[in-house]
C-alpha cells in the first residue's frame, strides 16, 4: 500500500508540474498590447505576464503571437494552447539554412507579374 502511495504521489507531482494553458484569441491580444506598453515605457521586454492568474513566458507568447498570426493569415481567431515552452540550450547547434522568398496571399509572387514589374521596375 505505501508503495501504492508513493508511486500515486510522484505521478501526481509529475503531472502537476507539467501543464498546458489555453490562451484565447482575446488574451493574446492583451498580452501583445501588454509587451508593446512595458516595452516603449522601459525599453525592456518582460521576462513573464500574469493574465487572468495565467502564466505566460516570452517564449510561450512568442509560440503563442506566430500561432495567432499564422491563424489570422486563414482568417482564424481563435485561442493556443501553450505547453510551458523553453528556449533552446544549445542554440549554435539549431541553424536552418535555405532562402526565404516574400509571399502573397495568391502565392508567390511571379516576377513577370504586373504587381513586381510595377515595384521593382521592368526587369
Amino acid at each position: 500500500m505505501k508503495r501504492f502511495l508513493l508511486i500515486a504521489i510522484m505521478f501526481f507531482i509529475f503531472m502537476n508540474g507539467v501543464h498546458a494553458v489555453d490562451l484565447s484569441y482575446n488574451e493574446i491580444s492583451i498580452v501583445s498590447k501588454v509587451i508593446e506598453n512595458y516595452t516603449s515605457s522601459s525599453g525592456k521586454i518582460p521576462n513573464k505576464i500574469v493574465l487572468n492568474n495565467k502564466s505566460v513566458s516570452m517564449d510561450d507568447y512568442l509560440y503563442a503571437a506566430t500561432t495567432t498570426t499564422v491563424n489570422l493569415n486563414t482568417n482564424k481567431k481563435v485561442g493556443v494552447t501553450i505547453s510551458n515552452y523553453k528556449p533552446p540550450t544549445n542554440i549554435t547547434l539549431i541553424t536552418a539554412t535555405g532562402t526565404l522568398y516574400k509571399t502573397y496571399s495568391s502565392g508567390i509572387l511571379s516576377t513577370s507579374s504586373p504587381k513586381h514589374q510595377k515595384i521593382h521596375g521592368n526587369q
